[in-house]
């Protein structure tokens, strides 16, 4: 697929996700909120594979349009707020909107954001356009140090969330890393807080099994998995959204300038 057909079909879907949000964000009733490349692809594959085997649904990945046809649960649906790439915010621009979420459940997923920024990178450079000019053209180090997309955003805006988050009455804080320890008991408590009660073990040990980084891979390799950000322009390793999973894999790509910038953000932000 040519190049231009890339960035027409990445935009074509940022304009769709933009178009649907008012409307799902305002019906929504338990919101999972995230920086992009936190892990919310593995948390969505693992929470919708237990309801789809759990109540025999459709094998699928929209959780707000699943959770929208079990009565019993909240309807939940994963949103990455200000944190869009393409609002291209500097951090000083997030600010927390606790009239939003005041009554509603949030979950926040965090991830370490020397990988979260690495992963950016990756998207950004293969999969995802930064707006309809095209896919970003600079340096891994270029983009880590970009105030609009690369490490400071991150920690600021995980940092906004953490300081915040306990002044919402229903709420939840957990990491990848957390996630990578413990699958399990992260995905019970968050299908707890969505009302689902007993947490159905089996179910539960089955989508922890199926959300398999090396199974992941090979869904999408094979286009078995149905949502749209799965979609790829092609197959090459590159352009897979699934790239390696696990954690402080950025030490294979970071410079020592890298390593120095990250240094002064985490004291500037004392994290």
């Amino acid at each position: 697929m040519s190049d231009f057909l890339n960035r027409v079909q990445s935009y074509s879907r940022y304009l769709l996700r933009t178009y649907t949000k008012k409307h799902r964000d305002k019906k929504s009733e338990l919101l999972i909120i995230s920086y992009p490349k936190s892990g919310r692809t593995w948390l969505r594959m693992l929470l919708c594979r237990y309801l789809s085997q759990k109540y025999m649904l459709k094998n699928d990945l929209d959780l707000f349009r699943m959770t929208s046809k079990l009565n019993h649960l909240l309807i939940s649906d994963f949103q990455h707020e200000q944190a869009n790439h393409r609002l291209k915010l500097n951090p000083s621009e997030l600010k927390f909107n606790h009239d939003k979420y005041q009554h509603k459940r949030v979950v926040f997923l965090s991830r370490d954001p020397r990988d979260t920024a690495v992963s950016m990178y990756f998207q950004l450079k293969n999969r995802e356009t930064v707006d309809v000019s095209g896919y970003y053209q600079g340096t891994l180090s270029e983009l880590y140090q970009d105030p609009r997309f690369g490490l400071e955003k991150i920690v600021a805006f995980n940092k906004m969330w953490t300081d915040n988050i306990t002044s919402l009455e229903h709420q939840l804080c957990f990491t990848y890393e957390d996630m990578l320890n413990d699958a399990e008991h992260v995905v019970s408590l968050i299908l707890g807080l969505m009302g689902e009660y007993p947490v159905d073990l089996k179910a539960l040990q089955e989508a922890v099994n199926y959300s398999r980084f090396d199974n992941m891979k090979k869904l999408e390799k094979k286009g078995e998995i149905n949502h749209f950000s799965m979609k790829t322009a092609d197959k090459a390793e590159t352009n897979t959204k699934v790239r390696k999973g696990g954690s402080g894999g950025y030490v294979d790509y970071l410079s020592q300038d890298d390593l120095q910038y990250t240094a002064q953000v985490f004291k500037q932000y004392n994290v």
